[in-house]
């Protein structure tokens, strides 16, 4: 009945590459004018896709155009929708952004080509799609991180995501050999259900689960595979953009692809769940001390790589789309705007800022309010403060976010109007995240995971917990300077604690040895 929907989906990014192909008939500006109408109308085909795949039944509406599988379900089109916006602002942006450099013109050919990759991999429907996509993306996005051959970072930078492709791609090639060999399937949906109808051995099932976490992981940037992401500065300003905002999401994006499978193990959680919390505490931290605009979102980008995987861990599905899709459009502005971070600083510095001094009160009052506000539209939303522990641990992460926000906020506007606004905020927050965490709930559906008897991964979600609230408190402290400045920490911090030093160090011997 939607075998169209297939063939919308799937003309968009061809039609992309085609005019990669032709693009010597076109001057360049004329170039990214058709290729922004393609983008358009191909947001318009993921938006009333989205709407009629929504209004139907069925969770999964599989077509195949013959040519290649394409999966159009709900988690595609929100998914193709999003690149394709992201997209089309990026190649806005880059128009003006390369206007006179002598390599616009290939610049833009290898991000329209990175695009149109992007949007296949999110609407591959069968395992060949999916790992051919897979690559591709990456080979270009490595082409325009070292697209400025005669800067020595840049060069280098690639050279590292080089490796890191090889190494997620060949997990990736390991875990669809596997489905290929056990169950005589490449269609996804296919593969899907014989995993809900229990037709695949568990322990093999356990093993494609543990590679498929593997390779999102290192995909996306988690510690301590994150090194390349740092150098990505000297390429030009759209490339940090596109990379941000859509291509570090394709980790997080292949388990929620493959959430049947991860809803069938137990080990493959776990690691999604302690490596995606440490990198989000890790990058967090880290992203506090830097100096640079970018090398500090560049860390963010790290963190919010690492909460996405952690709730993809623990079954949240809707929040970890809902955060994808929030950190993409947020990083993409923020990239695209950076330059403009100066003249921001300068107005600041010209406003007279009066605050009060940090007291126990302001903490105590900034947790109290934002626990209360939160168990208040708790109640409302969910009929429980807490309906399952996943949810809890989601819960109390935002809160002690919130809470820090409401603790600094409240030292500034220390007046009955302030407090007021303070309030007021904090609901506008907490209501939009669980109204739009409904909606995703319409995307994809909750499975939180059973910590019955998983004494391990209890301790370890508590560990994970006191963390955060520890970096909250930290943060609030080292803001207003109630903590001393110890250099030699300041400088193990800021530096990552050196952790990408020494894994780029093994990847630069790797290299050298390789060439």
């Amino acid at each position: 009945m939607w075998n169209w929907l297939s063939y919308s989906f799937a003309l968009w990014p061809f039609l992309l590459c085609c005019l990669t192909a032709i693009d010597k008939y076109f001057r360049v500006e004329r170039l990214i004018d058709v290729a922004k109408f393609v983008m358009l109308m191909a947001i318009l085909t993921g938006l009333v896709g989205l709407s009629i795949l929504i209004s139907n039944d069925s969770v999964f509406t599989i077509q195949n155009t013959g040519l290649l599988g394409v999966q159009t379900d709900r988690i595609s089109a929100l998914f193709f929708t999003m690149v394709s916006v992201i997209g089309w602002v990026v190649l806005s942006f880059s128009k003006n952004y390369l206007r006179g450099d002598a390599m616009h013109r290939r610049f833009t050919i290898h991000l329209i080509f990175t695009i149109a990759s992007v949007m296949f991999l999110m609407t591959a429907g069968d395992i060949f799609t999916f790992l051919i996509a897979w690559i591709l993306s990456s080979y270009e996005l490595r082409k325009l991180i070292s697209f400025y051959q005669d800067r020595k970072y840049a060069v280098l930078s690639g050279k590292k995501k080089k490796m890191m492709s090889i190494f997620s791609a060949g997990l990736l090639i390991i875990a669809f050999s596997m489905i290929f060999l056990f169950t005589v399937q490449i269609d996804l949906n296919s593969f899907f259900q014989m995993c809900s109808s229990g037709y695949v051995d568990q322990s093999i099932l356990e093993w494609i689960a543990v590679l498929l976490a593997l390779a999102a992981i290192i995909q996306s940037a988690h510690v301590p595979f994150h090194g390349w992401v740092l150098s990505v500065m000297e390429a030009p300003t759209p490339v940090s953009g596109i990379l941000h905002a859509g291509l570090l999401n394709a980790g997080p994006f292949l388990i929620i692809r493959f959430h049947p499978v991860f809803d069938k193990v137990s080990i493959a959680p776990n690691i999604l769940i302690l490596w995606g919390g440490l990198s989000a505490m890790y990058g967090t931290l880290v992203s506090f001390y830097q100096p640079a605009v970018k090398t500090r979102l560049s860390y963010s980008s790290v963190g919010h790589m690492g909460f996405s995987t952690m709730l993809s861990g623990l079954g949240l599905y809707p929040a970890a789309v809902l955060h994808l899709v929030g950190h993409s459009f947020y990083k993409a502005h923020t990239f695209l705007s950076s330059g403009s971070e100066i003249d921001k600083y300068r107005i600041i510095q010209t406003r007279d800022i009066h605050f009060a001094k940090l007291s126990k009160y302001h903490i105590i009052g900034g947790f109290a309010v934002g626990i209360a506000l939160f168990l208040l539209l708790s109640g409302l939303f969910k009929g429980s403060f807490f309906p399952y522990y996943p949810f809890f641990i989601l819960g109390f992460i935002i809160t002690i976010g919130i809470s820090a926000f409401i603790i600094n906020t409240s030292v500034y506007t220390f007046h009955i109007k302030g407090f007021y606004q303070i309030i007021s905020f904090t609901l506008f927050v907490f209501f939009s995240f669980f109204m739009f965490e409904a909606a995703a709930e319409f995307i994809i559906p909750v499975t939180p995971r059973n910590f019955e008897g998983n004494i391990r991964l209890f301790v370890s979600t508590t560990f994970i917990m006191i963390m955060f609230i520890l970096l909250a408190l930290y943060s609030v402290l080292l803001k207003w300077r109630y903590l001393p400045s110890i250099p030699k920490w300041d400088v193990y911090i800021r530096n990552g604690f050196y952790i990408h030093t020494w894994v780029d160090q093994q990847l630069i011997q790797l290299i050298s040895k390789i060439e």
